[in-house]
């Protein structure tokens, strides 16, 4: 096996803020936000919102920003209206959460980000991935060290002291960006703050985060979590072709993987099931298409076809596939281990 492992993927829930220009949510990108619910749910710093709206979170009263998923699957809209669902009414945490407007999440389950404290994560390497523009370049990663966490500053009402952070390439454009420990796989952090100094002076590398702990109250109210979400391994790809034949041969002639299990009953959807057997007898049809939005049931159907035409058929008009492969992206994503 290979000594490699899989992180969360920073810009799978990594998401442009923007302002609201002329209606359109298209406007210039004020900072960075991350998607933590599958409802359209957005963590962003609250500086953020009030620069993308004039004033702060507290005083939106229903005005919306624009969010922008880069990562969104298929043919989902990435362009997206939030408004702002809460922040803290006494405290000044520097977070504020979005809700989508316009629909839920056009990302996979998969994107969402799991969370954790950053107390537990002192001295801990960290990455992030943020909207901080480098010429042509709109977006970047940046990486260091969490520090750890420090005296709350006088005259601020905070619930969680700031977390220090160590990093060359905190920026302009990456507040609201998530702080991934490497090393326990969790967003611990969003960043806030970094420290401007001359060229050559002291403390030119210093910037700040808001511990993701205080996502958990009130009225925010996300999961975080304690222990360290697991790493999976990395598959290592297969480059000999006689190795592939020999782990993936003849004999295997069905993989189900992650397929959902046959339906005891079976009720309707007979022309779409002779619609699909149709495609199946005609030599010049090599491949089927079923489109339609998530939860229609197209997994179920595709289930119950192959099942009908792995049986026998007494007419002898059709004949059996060699064999069946079924691979679900959304339950696993991974590309290489796919191939």
């Amino acid at each position: 096996m290979s000594d490699k492992v899989r992180l969360q993927n920073l810009r799978d829930f990594t998401v442009q803020i923007r302002r609201i220009v002329d209606g359109a949510a298209q406007g210039d990108i004020i900072g960075t936000g991350v998607a933590v619910s599958m409802d359209g749910k957005i963590v962003t710093c609250a500086h953020v919102v009030a620069g993308a709206l004039g004033l702060h979170p507290r005083q939106a009263n229903g005005a919306e920003v624009g969010v922008y998923f880069p990562q969104a699957r298929g043919g989902e809209t990435k362009v997206r209206r939030a408004k702002v669902a809460a922040c803290f009414p006494q405290h000044d945490d520097d977070v504020a959460l979005l809700q989508l407007t316009d629909g839920p999440s056009p990302l996979a389950p998969e994107q969402i980000v799991r969370l954790g404290k950053a107390q537990a994560s002192e001295g801990n390497p960290f990455r992030s991935y943020g909207y901080r523009p480098l010429g042509q370049y709109e977006a970047g990663y940046a990486y260091g060290r969490i520090l750890g966490c420090v005296e709350c500053p006088e005259g601020l009402a905070l619930q969680a002291d700031p977390v220090q952070l160590e990093s060359q390439h905190v920026a302009p454009g990456m507040s609201g960006s998530p702080v991934l420990d490497i090393e326990r796989n969790l967003v611990v952090g969003v960043i806030s703050e970094t420290w401007y100094t001359d060229r050559f002076g002291k403390d030119r590398d210093t910037g700040w985060a808001v511990d993701a702990r205080v996502l958990m109250f009130d009225p925010l109210n996300l999961p975080v979590q304690d222990e360290p979400y697991p790493l999976g391994a990395a598959p290592r790809p297969r480059a000999d072709a006689d190795q592939v034949r020999t782990a993936v041969g003849p004999k295997e002639r069905t993989a189900w993987n992650n397929a959902p299990p046959a339906l005891a009953e079976w009720v309707g959807r007979d022309d779409l099931l002779q619609s699909i057997t149709r495609d199946w007898a005609d030599p010049n049809r090599r491949v089927t298409g079923l489109i339609g939005f998530g939860g229609e049931g197209k997994s179920s159907l595709a289930r119950k076809w192959v099942d009908d035409i792995c049986r026998d058929d007494p007419t002898g008009r059709l004949y059996k596939p060699d064999g069946v492969f079924w691979w679900g992206f959304y339950e696993k994503p991974s590309v290489d281990e796919f191939f």
